[in-house]
Order: C-alpha cells, then structure tokens, then sequence
C-alpha cells in the first residue's frame, strides 16, 4: 500500500489574485477591452506561478499537497455552480446564466 504524505502545513486563503492585485487589473483591462483573452490568461499563469514558488520558498512542499491547486479567475463560488448540472435554471440573472458555459469570454 503506498501512503500520500500528509502536509505539514497549508495556505488556504493566500490571495489568489497577487501580490499587487495584479489579476483584479488584468481582468479589469479585459473587461475594458485593452487586453486580449491570451493576455489576461498569461496574467493569471504569471500570478499562479508567482504565488508557487513564493510559497515553496516559504516551505510548502511541491509533493505533499500543501499547496492547493484551485484557481479561479474571478468567484470561486461561480465557478462550484458552473459544476451543478442544474446551473442555468438556478441562477438570477441571463449573465450569471451565461457564465455557466467553460468559455471565459462569458465568465468574465
């Protein structure tokens, strides 16, 4: 039987959108239209990254699962509902409705 390492520890609230809320600025350029759909994904690669290897620095380990490896561009919560199959009919408004669909044009 091969047992998974249990993390000595984990970061469950570190914020997810940088350091200098550097992903709240990209998806509100996106919004605007002054960045693309790549731009803004490259944003959040870099803001992902940063945050890895920020917290590896600090003494998570890369191989216990003490770094979660959720990620979401914008509610976390959306993003859960988006999983019910039962989204569309659920929610309020045709944009949260719309939000439902994998497309990130209409997450965001």
């Amino acid at each position: 039987m091969t047992h998974t390492p249990f993390p000595a520890a984990t970061i469950v609230g570190y914020p997810r959108v940088g350091r200098f809320r550097e992903l709240k600025k990209a998806q509100e350029a996106f919004w605007k239209g002054k960045i693309t759909q790549d731009e803004l994904r490259q944003a959040a690669a870099d803001v992902q990254r940063t945050y890895y290897d920020r917290v590896i620095e600090r003494g998570l380990s890369a191989t216990d699962s003490s770094i979660p490896a959720t990620f979401s561009y914008y509610d976390q919560v959306l993003d859960a509902v988006r999983l019910s199959p039962s989204c569309p009919s659920v929610l309020p408004t045709p944009r949260m409705r719309a939000a439902c669909s994998i497309c990130l044009d209409t997450l965001l």
